[in-house]
């Protein structure tokens, strides 16, 4: 089994953000009310030793140990080595990976100039709808209200805001739908082969998938391409209209 102490202080670093990036919608998507997965509840009552043998680890080793998951996927963001794989490729709902690819675009527009941190946004009712739905994440935006775009992303990548991904993708795409169809551009730009989005909040809707491979790529070149995107993702605690909110992000605590 590797061990981190081997490992230069970068490799670590690198590998925990790209982790810390998919650990933040996770997290996020958990806080749902939780419905029971067939498909997991039978691969959790398999014997250790056949999820052992799905997994592969770096070297070729045995696996350490198996997770209650459906998939999963831990690279080191800055060599592309496959640290921990076990069925990275089976397709499932993105739930708040989504809001990823949201925010990639964002900071795209920022970089070319079609966005300033201090543009403002209207939100709209469907956002504001998002924003009074208990059974959702949100950063609470008022309908109408003007909300800067720096605001919105700390909403969107510390509150893991459904309502912060409406309010961007309404104010870049002129509409949610329109807007999706440009994540998906970007998907098939990047080379996210197994990989389709409906929305820009990743609420579950018939026909939107993604795989674990895919996130782990989407992320590794959201930072590649972005390393600001740690000034939101890294914050722990955002306090937006006096309601303050931890970030999902158990690893930052």
């Amino acid at each position: 089994m590797i061990s981190l102490r081997s490992m230069p202080v970068r490799a670590i670093l690198s590998i925990v953000v790209a982790f810390a990036l998919l650990a933040v919608a996770c997290a996020a998507a958990a806080e749902k009310p939780r419905r029971k997965r067939a498909s997991a509840a039978a691969k959790s009552e398999k014997q250790p030793a056949e999820l052992l043998a799905k997994v592969r680890v770096l070297g070729g080793g045995p696996a350490p140990f198996a997770l209650d998951a459906r998939s999963a996927l831990l690279v080191d963001a800055r060599t592309g080595a496959v640290l921990y794989a076990y069925d990275e490729h089976e397709k499932m709902q993105p739930a708040s990976l989504a809001k990823i690819m949201t925010f990639y675009l964002a900071l795209d527009a920022l970089e070319d100039g079609k966005l300033a941190k201090d543009t403002k946004v209207t939100i709209s009712e469907a956002a504001w709808r998002l924003s009074m739905d208990d059974s959702v994440s949100r950063m609470f935006l008022p309908v109408g209200s003007q909300v800067s775009v720096d605001e919105l992303l700390y909403g969107l990548m510390v509150s893991s805001g459904n309502d912060a991904a409406v309010a961007l993708a309404e104010h870049l795409g002129g509409t949610s739908d329109a807007f999706a169809r440009r994540m998906n551009d970007k998907a098939r730009a990047l080379g996210l082969k197994s990989t389709n989005f409906t929305n820009p909040d990743g609420l579950p809707t018939e026909n939107e998938y993604t795989t674990a491979a895919d996130m782990v790529h989407l992320g590794v070149e959201l930072l590649r391409r972005h390393p600001e995107a740690l000034i939101w993702t890294s914050t722990k605690e955002y306090t937006f209209h006096n309601i303050q909110q931890r970030n999902f992000n158990k690893l930052l605590f």
